[in-house]
C-alpha cells in the first residue's frame, strides 16, 4: 500500500493544526445562531478566551479550518449520518441486513414499525441538520468576510453549497418532505414546513449547481488528498439526483463528464476500492478519531453476532466467482451457523490510517449512466457500461438486447457493487416502490419507505407535519 506521509495540508506543526481545527468546529458549534426548527443541533458552550465571531473568517487559514470543521464534525462521532448509521439503518430497513441485535430500537428499523419516538431515528435527523447548520454558517461567515482571499473564498462557499444540498439528499431520502434549511436565523428556522420532495429538489439542484461553477476540478486545496469535495463531486450527486427525478439525459450527461475525466477517475482493482485516494474514489473522509479508520470498520467487523449480518437473499445474490464477494464479504462460524457480514473496510483499529470512508466512487457513476442509457434505448452502451463493472468483478460479459433486461441487471449490479454503502439498496427499492423483497419482514405498506417525523422536533416545531402511516 501506498500510503502517504502527507494528511490533508501541508502544514509546519500538524498537532497545533489539528487542535485549530477543533477550536474552529466548536467555534462554528456555539457561535452562531441556532436552527430552532431542527432542535438543539450542537449545544456548546464556548470558553471566554476562544474567537470572537469576526476572528472566524479574518484569513485564509481560519477559513480553511472552519470549513474543514464540517467533515470533522462528520467522522468525528459513532456513526450518525456519516460514518456508520446511514449504512446500517437503511440496509436494516432494507433486504440487506438481518437483526442480530436485542435493541429494541434497532429491531424496529428492521421489522419497518418504526415510531415517531424512536431514538435512531432522531438522532439520524439532527445529525444530518447539524452538518446543514454548519454549512450554513460557513456560508454565512464568507458571505460578510472582507478579509479571505477571492479564490479561497469561491471554493469553500463551494463547498457549502455542496454540503447543503449533501445533507438534504439524505434528509429527503429517509424522510420524505423536509424543511430546506438555507439560513442562520433562529425565529424563522424555529417555524419552518416541509417541503414536497419535488421542491426539496429544486432547492438541492440549485445548490449544487452553484457548487459545480465555484469548486475546482482537482484537489489542490488539500494536497491532493481526496477528502474535499470538488467540482465532479457535486456532479455524482446530481447526477443521483437526475436519475432519481428520472431525468434521463441530463443524468446520462452528467455521469458522462465525470467518466470522461480519465485523467483523474479510473475504476480499479476491488481490493483497492476503499484505500485513501485511489483513482476510483470521487470523495472520501478522512479519519479523525484516534485508532480508528472507519467506525464502519471497526463495528462491523467485531461484532456481527451481537449486532447483524447479510440476509441470506444478498449472499445469493452474488454470482459464482464474484471477487466482489470473496473480497468485501467476511465470514465467521458460530454455534455451527456461519454469519457473513460487509468487509469493504477492513481494519478494525489501527493507530495507522490504512482506509479513508468512501462517499462516492466512479463505479455508482458507471452504473448511473448504464440506467439512464437503458432508459434512452442506447442499449448497447448501457450493456457496455454493466460489463466493465462486470469485467472488473471477474465475471463474464452480459449479452442483453432488451431494455427490460438491461434495467433488471442494472438494479442487480447497483445490489451487489453498493451493497453496505450510503444506504443505496434502501433508496432503490424506494424509488421503485418495490415492497416485494421485504414482504417477508413485515406486513410492508409502501408509507414505511419514509422513517416518521422524530417527536421531539414536531413538539419544537408544530409546523412539521407527520408522514402518513404514522
Amino acid at each position: 500500500m501506498n500510503m502517504k506521509k502527507k494528511r490533508i495540508y501541508v502544514i509546519s506543526n500538524p498537532d497545533k493544526h489539528w487542535m485549530k481545527i477543533n477550536k474552529m468546529v466548536y467555534l462554528l458549534g456555539g457561535l452562531l445562531l441556532f436552527l430552532g426548527s431542527c432542535s438543539d443541533f450542537i449545544e456548546v458552550e464556548i470558553p471566554s478566551t476562544e474567537l470572537s465571531a469576526s476572528q472566524v473568517f479574518d484569513s485564509d487559514e481560519s477559513a480553511l479550518l472552519a470549513a474543514t470543521g464540517m467533515y470533522i464534525t462528520m467522522m468525528d462521532n459513532l456513526g450518525y449520518f456519516a460514518n456508520k448509521n446511514t449504512t446500517l439503518f437503511a440496509g436494516l430497513s432494507a433486504d440487506e441486513f438481518v437483526n442480530l441485535s436485542n435493541d429494541g430500537a434497532q429491531a424496529a428499523l428492521y421489522e419497518n414499525n418504526l415510531l415517531p419516538s424512536n431514538a435512531y431515528v432522531a438522532n439520524q435527523w439532527s445529525d444530518m441538520y447539524k452538518t446543514i447548520y454548519q454549512a450554513n454558517a460557513l456560508l454565512a461567515g464568507l458571505e460578510t468576510s472582507e478579509m479571505v482571499s477571492q479564490e479561497l473564498k469561491d471554493q469553500l462557499i463551494g463547498e457549502g453549497y455542496f454540503m447543503r444540498g449533501f445533507a438534504h439528499w439524505y434528509l429527503t431520502r429517509f424522510f420524505g418532505e423536509v424543511p430546506y434549511i438555507t439560513g442562520v436565523n433562529y425565529e424563522l428556522n424555529s417555524t419552518v414546513s416541509r417541503m414536497p420532495v419535488a421542491e426539496v429538489y429544486t432547492h438541492l439542484i440549485s445548490d449544487l449547481e452553484q457548487a459545480v461553477a465555484l469548486l475546482p476540478e482537482d484537489y489542490s486545496l488539500s494536497s491532493g488528498e481526496r477528502i474535499r469535495p470538488n467540482r465532479y463531486a457535486a456532479q455524482a450527486l446530481l447526477a443521483r439526483v437526475y436519475l432519481y427525478q428520472e431525468d434521463w439525459q441530463t443524468a446520462y450527461d452528467t455521469a458522462g463528464e465525470i467518466i470522461g475525466a480519465d485523467s483523474l477517475y479510473e475504476l480499479v482493482d476491488i481490493g483497492d476500492v476503499f484505500h485513501p485516494n485511489n483513482s476510483e474514489a470521487i470523495w472520501q473522509l478522512y479519519p479523525v478519531i484516534e485508532g480508528f479508520n472507519t467506525i464502519e470498520g471497526y463495528s462491523f467487523t467485531c461484532c456481527v453476532t451481537s449486532n447483524f449480518s447479510l440476509s441470506a437473499s444478498l449472499v445469493a445474490a452474488f454470482e459464482s466467482g464474484d471477487t466482489r464477494f470473496s473480497t468485501w464479504v467476511a465470514s465467521m462460524v458460530l454455534g455451527g451457523e456461519t454469519y457473513y457480514y460487509p468487509y469493504k473496510y477492513q481494519v478494525s483499529f489501527s493507530p495507522a490510517v490504512e482506509e479513508y470512508y468512501t462517499v462516492f466512487r466512479l463505479a455508482e457513476i458507471y452504473l448511473i449512466q448504464a440506467e439512464a442509457a437503458a432508459h434512452l434505448s442506447m442499449n448497447a452502451e448501457a450493456v457496455a457500461l454493466l460489463n466493465a463493472i462486470r469485467g472488473r468483478a471477474g465475471l463474464e460479459a452480459l449479452d442483453l438486447v432488451s431494455s427490460e433486461d438491461i434495467l433488471d441487471a442494472v438494479m442487480q449490479e447497483r445490489r451487489v457493487e453498493l451493497f453496505a454503502e450510503w444506504g443505496h439498496r434502501w433508496f432503490d427499492l424506494q424509488r421503485s416502490g418495490n415492497t416485494t423483497p421485504l414482504e417477508s419482514k413485515a406486513d410492508l405498506q409502501e408509507t414505511d419507505f419514509w422513517y416518521p417525523i422524530p417527536e421531539s422536533e414536531r413538539l419544537l416545531n408544530p409546523n412539521l407535519t407527520q408522514n402518513d402511516g404514522y
